[in-house]
């Protein structure tokens, strides 16, 4: 059966994609939905794999869960006007929170996406790329969510990440962000939001069909709820906080959600499905060790967050190779509850040292993947490496 539910195109949404709807009066699920999504059909290789998902509530609309889609935004950086909202709470002596930056970011929030779709055998097959690509993200997404209601040291709670379908996006500042208005899948904390813009260039694996890149984006919208209860973008603006430990949190950002991405995906190189020069330098299955130049550059503000944020990834991921990649998850996201009350004073040390305090019964094996791979690192006399190192747990 074919549905006729093409996808919008406006002059603001054009093209990359859409998602994919199930032939459904009402178009109302309670129980998974077959599907075709692009998935591993073998070790690093993609293409289409038949899957369950567990969270849309409305097919016709994209809506679950886990995510809401949305097509024809609105999006403009004004940093003027952000300054000045800024200044005018300081005088009145106001607080300047996320939900004040959203109203000022999100000029449109769009409508609702419409989907074109055909079942067949009782799975649903997107009837263009648009629809694949639409599907494939919210899969993805889906993953990560549920990652967070299956952890013992959860359930976390997190709403339906808002994803915006090539909103239009204004930077009154030149694309100060430095954020590519091209081939780009990103998480979006000023709006607090899952961003795809146009695909043009990309030759390689389409950014919204890289499961890896979809959880990568994903792992960053948990980092900014679970460390900064999603106040990340306007905690910056309001500023206060050093460099350096901005740095070093946006590096152990990057870090946790390059290993989260490569966990889920089961793919511990997959920025080399679409970025293939970045192939060596971003796979997580490497072995990378700390070095206090690494440290040293996070107090300038020309900074870039990989090289740090690799050695912590490489770190998790071997440490998976032992205890399995999924508890490694769950001990990661337990860290990261932890880590908004380490934000003053953060350091190269503070979720390694949070996570060994999430592994009761494992944290000597913990500890020693940490202290090889931040051997360069000073840890302080009272670590909780140091001291289970030489006194490991009962049973260990």
């Amino acid at each position: 059966m074919t549905q006729d539910r093409r996808p919008r195109r406006t002059a603001v949404a054009v093209g990359l994609l859409c998602g994919i709807l199930l032939a459904a009066a009402g178009c109302q699920e309670d129980g998974p939905l077959r599907a075709w999504v692009i998935g591993y059909t073998a070790p690093h290789r993609l293409g289409l794999v038949q899957v369950e998902l567990q969270t849309i509530e409305d097919l016709a609309r994209l809506e679950g869960r886990a995510a809401r889609f949305l097509g024809g935004a609105g999006i403009t950086l004004d940093h003027g006007q952000i300054q000045a909202a800024l200044d005018e709470a300081a005088a009145r002596g106001e607080h300047f929170g996320s939900a004040d930056l959203v109203r000022l970011v999100l000029r449109d929030e769009g409508e609702p996406v419409r989907m074109a779709w055909v079942e067949q055998g009782g799975a649903v097959y997107p009837e263009d790329y648009d629809s694949l690509a639409m599907l494939t993200a919210y899969y993805y997404l889906e993953r990560g969510w549920l990652a967070l209601q299956r952890s013992p040291g959860g359930p976390f709670t997190m709403a339906a990440l808002r994803a915006f379908f090539e909103p239009t996006y204004t930077d009154t500042e030149q694309n100060q962000l430095g954020l590519p208005l091209l081939d780009n899948a990103m998480y979006f904390a000023p709006a607090r939001s899952f961003v795809l813009l146009a695909g043009q260039e990309l030759q390689r694996v389409p950014l919204p069909v890289n499961p890896g890149v979809v959880l990568h984006e994903y792992e960053h919208a948990v980092f900014d709820q679970l460390v900064f209860g999603g106040e990340f973008a306007a905690h910056l603006l309001r500023g206060g906080q050093k460099i350096k430990d901005i740095n070093l949190l946006r590096s152990f950002d990057e870090g946790s959600a390059d290993f989260f991405a490569a966990a889920l995906s089961g793919d511990p190189a997959f920025v080399g499905q679409s970025f293939p020069a970045l192939a060596g330098a971003r796979d997580v299955s490497e072995v990378r060790t700390y070095d206090p130049e690494l440290e040293a550059a996070a107090a300038q503000e020309q900074y870039d967050p990989y090289p740090l944020g690799s050695v912590w990834a490489s770190a998790l991921w071997t440490i998976g190779l032992e205890l399995g990649q999924g508890q490694v998850v769950e001990l990661l996201l337990a860290a990261l509850s932890q880590a908004g009350a380490q934000l003053s004073g953060f350091g190269v040390l503070t979720l390694p040292e949070l996570l060994v305090l999430a592994a009761p019964g494992k944290r000597a094996k913990v500890c020693k993947v940490l202290q090889d791979r931040f051997a360069a690192a000073t840890w302080p006399e009272d670590s909780a490496c140091l001291t289970l190192i030489a006194q490991p747990e009962a049973g260990e």
